[in-house]
């Protein structure tokens, strides 16, 4: 069987040359015997158009994703939230060792110190936090158990320091370099390593009913209640359902809303409820807008210190 590239390119259709870049891209893909498909990147999160390729990059034969980012795409906080919502499907369905590279240009600049920190997001992508009578939980640094969202291996590469965490284990290779055709092909044909997680999320989403992550322990673990909270935007909605598809009726059990969370030296607003979860059940919830960053986890007890994993989506 054929392996596949999926070219995602964020280059601007309506620029004098658009095609120049996955062009360049396709033929190379071809070079090393790989079937090359792709398209253009629309920003445009109410109609949910980044989910457009999501059925191309399940297929069984595709091996590798490829994002072309010339200089100045990802500043978009919309493109950069879309591309994190896709990658966690992906993710969610394929693994979080499946090859993603970021194809910039040659003179992308370096940005921040080394990071090499694999699914992070800083130096504590998880923290343990202590809780109290007053709804304001206070966090504390804890040790350094930051997930791990794919290799890392590139963190000097350019970019990689500011990417959400989703594709902070993407391998950023400037365009033009020798050696990606040889890539492409190795990661295409590579079987996807298996790195495990603590927990487990997928997205669910339609322009009707909105953007609801669906969050859960992994494996063997229960989750005595959970918690989620958004950075930039409150969460509006949440329920408890079988894992895998959105409940059409939940029953909620001691649900709290409006929790404040410190975290990082960011204030997130979180919803919780002390439902029993399982890898059969998952915990749904909404947010009214783009909530930026993203922090979840089993609900800890009165006096007891819990453990947030910490998710930057933009």
């Amino acid at each position: 069987m054929q392996k596949k590239v999926w070219i995602t390119s964020l280059g601007n259709k309506m620029a004098a040359d658009p095609d120049s870049g996955i062009k360049e891209l396709f033929n190379l893909a071809g070079k090393y015997g790989l079937a090359p498909e792709g398209h253009f990147w629309v920003d445009d999160l109410k109609k949910m158009a980044w989910q457009m390729p999501l059925n191309s990059l399940l297929k069984k034969e595709t091996g590798v994703w490829v994002i072309h980012a010339p200089a100045g795409t990802m500043e978009s906080l919309s493109v950069r939230y879309g591309l994190s919502l896709l990658s966690l499907c992906v993710q969610n369905a394929k693994g979080v060792g499946f090859p993603i590279i970021m194809v910039m240009d040659k003179d992308a600049p370096a940005t921040g110190e080394n990071d090499t920190k694999k699914h992070g997001t800083g130096e504590d992508d998880t923290q343990k936090h202590g809780t109290g009578d007053d709804d304001t939980k206070k966090h504390g640094a804890g040790d350094d158990d930051t997930k791990k969202h794919g290799a890392g291996e590139n963190a000097t590469k350019p970019g990689i320091q500011e990417l959400p965490t989703a594709l902070k284990g993407a391998e950023i290779i400037p365009m033009g370099e020798k050696t990606l055709g040889a890539k492409l092909a190795a990661r295409a044909n590579t079987p996807v390593k298996n790195i495990p997680m603590e927990y487990r999320m997928d997205i669910h989403a339609n322009p009707g009913y909105g953007i609801w992550f669906e969050l859960g322990p992994q494996g063997a673990d229960i989750w005595d209640g959970v918690l989620a909270g958004g950075l930039e935007s409150d969460v509006n909605a949440h329920g408890i359902g079988p894992a895998g598809s959105l409940p059409l009726k939940t029953v909620l059990e001691y649900q709290m809303q409006g929790l404040k969370l410190q975290f990082n030296d960011n204030t997130f607003s979180a919803w919780a409820v002390k439902n029993r979860i399982d890898k059969n059940s998952s915990y749904y919830v909404r947010f009214k807008d783009n909530p930026g960053a993203l922090v979840f986890g089993p609900l800890p007890g009165d006096g007891e210190e819990g453990l947030f994993h910490h998710l930057q989506l933009c």
